[in-house]
């Protein structure tokens, strides 16, 4: 993100200069500037003064986007100290009340209230918002940028100023909409495709600067975000229908990256409605009404959802879902389809597959993973009905790279929670042990050590499946009657079969392994195991287990001593060193 760019002494000698001597024809000089500003300050019959400044920028802008250097950097500073300037003589203009329309007014008055109001709005809306549109070379940005922002800061100050002096009568609560709404759409498609990040995000420093200096801090900002967004995403896809197909989906994906910026930080609560930390001092009574925020917030994120999403902007969206969306909606229940059709992306063909769609396939699953606590709590608190879920939750165990995902432990939260009720057939709590036990076998032992105490305290919980175990009832015609490529958890016969995965991992090449799975070979007399404490494992977590363990009583050392794990070549001159693997050279 850019810092934001604070007034210098290198700005003061460059603003000198351009006050001695304005290099560019037609252009005012600073001095020029102030000299036009300080008449408006003391007669109205200045008023002209604001057209000439306004003028200015039709002669500044053809010429900044072929700048460079310092004659870039010059521009930029008479630009910033013009856009100061006339922001200034607007507000205080405002504070004389000249911009007041009302019954009874004199018509001269009137007349230049509406000129004064034109000549704003020119200022505002072609002016100030089109500098967020605006683009120079790459190497040159930081300069471009760092004017935006201020930029940014004006704009909100006028919105301020706005909500203050143009309310339809005095001391009437009044938020500025129009100008609050053309900003949210230039934040909202700015930035580049570029920019988006692997996360889906954009790093968009625009952004980015609304949300920490404005947005986070004030309520009327956000319930104003949530209220206007609606529109702006109707007008914004009727705009786009003439364009490529393509082009469009992006577009949309850009909208949808920065509005993920905002979201995705924003915990709405409810004491915020009661905080008193509004950023126009008499705000509007609506954005006290706790309901019409909920419903602002649900139409907003029901048609941020029906956008054409990245992959990436998929998972942060279900990553939130269930603490950040689904407690602000009005209905939640209008989220079930969205919810629902995620669940079931990774379901298809997912046994059968070609080699060259296994990063595709795992993206897919990871999405139903992400849309399981969604789901739960849709289902819980809202009562979805979800036909044939353990078929679909059993579905996931058939991916051979499950226990390599990072979002293994949030599945492993979930699927404890599910096949917690002792209620739950033995057939099918079996069907799930037993495939996990076979999962084992190809896992990192960073799963596996995940599986291990998972399925113990399933053993303890369900003790019907304990003759998966131990069975003495076996003879040596005994045949496996697991049907591993049975979807349907109750119908696979794993009842029948034997956990002979879990012995095989008692021979595991790595330590900690081994001391786990050695708990199945003793009696379950043991409490359940706080499956919290193996969810983060890692190779690194493995790694410092080792290297901070202490030991009991002497290690045990090679006898014989070696200068050197290999021999060097050929010329080696130091014949003499003893190397521990003899005839392997470097």
């Amino acid at each position: 993100m850019v810092v934001k760019r604070k007034s210098s002494s290198k700005d003061k000698v460059l603003a000198k200069k351009v006050k001695a001597d304005s290099k560019f024809d037609g252009l005012f000089s600073i001095e020029k500037i102030k000299e036009l500003c300080d008449e408006l300050d003391e007669s109205a019959k200045f008023l002209n003064n604001i057209a000439l400044l306004l003028q200015q920028y039709d002669l500044v802008l053809p010429q900044l986007s072929g700048a460079a250097g310092k004659e870039l950097e010059d521009f930029i500073v008479l630009l910033r100290f013009l856009t100061v300037s006339i922001l200034h003589v607007f507000e205080k203009l405002m504070v004389k009340e000249f911009f007041v329309i009302s019954k009874g007014i004199d018509e001269s008055k009137l007349k230049v209230a509406k000129w004064l109001r034109l000549k704003y709005q020119f200022f505002c809306y072609d002016i100030l918002l089109e500098f967020f549109s605006l683009d120079i070379e790459e190497q040159d940005n930081d300069l471009l940028n760092s004017f935006k922002i201020d930029v940014l800061e004006i704009v909100m100050r006028l919105i301020k100023l706005e909500s203050t002096y143009f309310a339809p009568n005095p001391n009437e609560p009044y938020f500025s909409l129009p100008l609050y709404k053309k900003l949210i759409i230039k934040l909202l498609t700015s930035g580049s495709h570029e920019g988006i990040q692997q996360n889906g995000v954009n790093d968009n420093y625009l952004v980015l600067e609304f949300y920490e200096q404005f947005f986070q801090k004030n309520w009327d900002l956000k319930f104003f975000f949530l209220s206007e967004t609606c529109n702006i995403l109707f007008k914004e896809e009727e705009e786009k229908e003439e364009k490529e197909e393509k082009k469009k989906v992006k577009d949309l994906q850009l909208i949808f990256s920065n509005f993920l910026v905002i979201m995705r930080n924003s915990i709405y609560k409810d004491y915020e409605i009661d905080s008193k930390q509004f950023f126009v001092t008499n705000p509007p009574s609506v954005i006290f009404k706790k309901n019409q925020f909920k419903i602002n917030f649900e139409k907003t994120w029901l048609n941020f959802l029906n956008f054409p999403l990245t992959i990436q902007q998929y998972k942060q969206t279900l990553l939130i879902l269930h603490k950040r969306i689904i407690l602000f909606f009005n209905n939640p229940t209008k989220l079930m389809d969205f919810v629902t059709e995620s669940y079931e992306i990774g379901f298809s063909n997912i046994i059968q597959r070609d080699e060259d769609d296994d990063e595709d396939h795992e993206d897919s699953i990871i999405i139903s993973i992400l849309a399981l606590n969604g789901l739960y709590e849709l289902m819980k608190n809202y009562n979805l009905e979800y036909p044939q879920f353990y078929e679909k939750l059993y579905k996931i165990l058939s991916n051979k790279n499950l226990l390599h995902l990072n979002y293994k432990s949030r599945f492993f939260r979930m699927l404890d929670l599910f096949l917690s009720s002792t209620h739950l057939p033995a057939q099918l709590v079996a069907s799930f042990i037993k495939k996990l036990s076979k999962l084992s076998l190809t896992s990192p032992p960073s799963g596996i050590v995940i599986v291990i105490p998972f399925l113990y305290n399933l053993l303890k919980k369900h003790p019907s499946c304990m003759i998966m175990l131990h069975n003495t009832n076996h003879d040596e015609s005994y045949k496996d009657p697991f049907i591993d490529t049975e979807e349907d958890p109750l119908k696979t016969n794993a009842i029948g079969s034997s956990l002979w995965e879990l012995q095989t991992l008692m021979s595991h090449y790595h330590p900690n392994v081994l001391s786990l799975a050695k708990i199945f070979g003793q009696p379950f007399n043991k409490y359940s195991y706080n499956l919290e404490d193996f969810l983060d494992w890692s190779y690194n977590n493995l790694l410092e287990s080792e290297l901070h363990k202490k030991f009991k009583g002497d290690i045990s050392l090679e006898f014989e001593k070696f200068d050197k794990l290999l021999e060097k070549g050929k010329n080696d001159h130091e014949k003499s060193e003893i190397s521990y693997m003899t005839g392997w050279q470097w």
